[in-house]
């Protein structure tokens, strides 16, 4: 999914090592780009979050290793994901309640994000 996309802070995800203990990003709307058409409608749940990805494919995972290849969510370092969260409080942006869908968001988003894939 790429575009300009509304985004909301929402508190964390249940599952800690998948997601982080932090609040997530929520991708709520595509506005621009296939964004427009893809979200929330066809494609619903993309996160920007981080989390440890030890597997038995990969092994041990640290944050100095690649992050795995995601079902369309954008992944990072768990060092910047907590400071897009603080940056985000300092700015006064809110932590709204996990809704786990995009579909039917009962908040305003508070955000914009630019997604670009670059090959």
């Amino acid at each position: 999914v790429t575009g300009l996309i509304e985004v909301d802070l929402n508190s964390p995800e249940p599952y800690t090592p998948e997601y982080g203990p932090w609040p997530i990003n929520r991708l709520v709307r595509g506005l621009d780009g296939n964004a427009l058409l893809l979200l929330p409608n066809i494609r619903d749940g993309l996160l920007i979050h981080t989390g440890n990805w030890t597997t038995e494919e990969y092994g041990q995972w640290y944050p100095t290793k690649d992050m795995p290849n995601s079902s369309g969510c954008i992944h990072t370092y768990p060092s910047k994901i907590y400071e897009i969260y603080q940056q985000l409080l300092k700015l006064g942006v809110v932590v709204n309640d996990n809704t786990f869908s995009g579909k039917n968001y009962p908040y305003t988003p508070q955000g914009i994000a630019v997604v670009e894939q670059i090959d």
